[in-house]
């Protein structure tokens, strides 16, 4: 190993570190947020392209050696449409591209398909306002650009924790390289409720995954050898040839969750792992699956041990489209191999409509006239709440003071007494969760 290897390599300039923070364990700790993968293979990428002069390009040529706007074109006409199936447009990427001529020519695209001149900004070093755009898009909320285009200047120092995207247009030969690109993805952010990102890949970025440096020794990144002596710069820059004219189509995807100990796994894999949990801690039973969602003790324990077998709803809201659905009947679709299943909406729509009358009975308001009844007028309320954010809220006392029901009911201290008691609401919530949480389909 040369002198300048040695200095690049810190292990062999600092030593062993005396103490290692995993990502696995910051996942674990709740301070970073597990990830799903998605291949996106172009024909081009699979079969490389031969020009019309004989040379043959592949993925490491594109835009470093000839330009490939057709590519470019359709990659980011498939980027525009998976975010959309997914409903992910209006959250925060971050694309890596090979070049600030690629970066621009994507950002461009995105923002024609989008037809908004903000919805995508380029942030590299050739641009004016490179820097403003940088401090637009690390505000958390709804500002603008919604995706920054990127080669470099954003993969080390930059916090813009409501990312929940990143996509890699850009081969990659570093793994360090690519965990710290992959790290803009990876922070917590509770104000939009951030559970995991996702990773499109359409470079072949994540093959690095299996070699990611994350305190394992056998991942090691050791010095290499020059392959060749650099080239001389020159005042003239190189002009690249142009591929054009060429048909362009995604040839092939792979789905993954990638797991907080490093493993890649298929996504269909994963899903026969998930059931055979499922089906165990359940006794094969839907009604005894349910049973446990209703306690709030059981459920909690169903969580903790959901997280230990790395089995996240979430993974499978995403890749299974279930935006609206409760995580109990995401984990009874893929228990129990279910075509269709309810959404909350479904949920609180049967307890309000169908089973009205039942809800008269259990609230005492039956006899009354509707205008008088302030309890099915509050479970109105609650259920609207369930519908957008599930029961765990409706269990937290702290709710009862968001808007709605404070314009609606007064204060908590209010509530409970115009309702007959903390103790009344308390139980009535249990018989509502017990009446909610019945076998259904969608």
């Amino acid at each position: 190993m040369t002198n300048e290897e040695k200095r690049r390599d810190t292990y062999e300039y600092f030593g062993e570190p005396v103490y290692t923070y995993s990502l696995k364990q910051a996942i674990e700790d709740g301070f970073l947020v597990p990830y799903l993968l998605e291949e996106r293979i172009t024909n081009l990428d699979e079969e490389g392209y031969t020009s019309a002069d004989g040379k043959h390009y592949t993925t490491a040529n594109f835009e470093r050696d000839i330009r490939m706007p057709d590519r470019t074109k359709a990659i980011a006409e498939d980027l525009w449409s998976i975010l959309g199936k997914y409903g992910l447009r209006d959250e925060k990427s971050i694309i890596f591209c090979v070049d600030d001529t690629h970066a621009a020519f994507m950002a461009a695209e995105l923002r024609r398909l989008a037809g908004d001149n903000d919805y995508a900004g380029r942030i590299t070093r050739s641009e004016r306002n490179s820097h403003q755009l940088e401090r637009n898009f690390a505000i958390v909320g709804p500002s603008k650009p919604r995706i920054a285009v990127t080669v470099d200047l954003l993969t080390t120092g930059f916090d813009a924790p409501d990312v929940k995207n990143i996509v890699f247009v850009r081969p990659l030969k570093s793994a360090i390289l690519y965990k710290q690109m992959k790290g803009r993805g990876t922070r917590l952010c509770d104000d939009i409720n951030k559970r995991y990102f996702t990773i499109f890949d359409y470079s072949g970025a994540s093959l690095l995954e299996d070699t990611e440096f994350d305190g394992h020794p056998a991942n090691k990144q050791k010095g290499t050898q020059p392959k060749a002596k650099p080239r001389k710069k020159t005042d003239e820059p190189t002009v690249k040839p142009v591929g054009e004219g060429i048909s362009v189509i995604i040839s092939d995807t792979n789905r993954y969750v990638c797991l907080a100990d490093g493993r890649k796994i298929p996504f269909e894999e994963y899903t026969e792992q998930s059931r055979e949990f499922i089906l165990d801690v359940s006794t094969k039973s839907i009604d005894e699956l349910l049973a446990i969602w209703i306690d709030k003790n059981s459920r909690k324990e169903l969580r903790e041990e959901l997280r230990d077998h790395d089995i996240y709803p979430s993974a499978f809201r995403h890749y299974l489209d279930l935006p609206k659905t409760d995580d109990v009947d995401i984990l009874a679709k893929i228990g129990f191999n279910l075509v269709r299943v309810p959404s909350r909406d479904d949920r609180a729509t049967r307890l309000l409509v169908e089973d009205e009358l039942w809800l008269l009975n259990q609230l005492g308001e039956k006899a009354i006239s509707p205008d008088d009844r302030i309890k099915l007028r509050f479970w109105d309320t609650a259920l609207d709440h369930y519908r957008l954010f599930g029961i765990d809220d409706l269990e937290q006392a702290r709710t009862y003071s968001a808007p709605q029901f404070v314009e609606q009911f007064g204060s908590f201290q209010t509530l409970t007494s115009r309702y007959g008691g903390p103790q009344l609401l308390k139980n009535d919530l249990e018989a509502v969760k017990r009446h909610l949480y019945i076998p259904m389909t969608a």
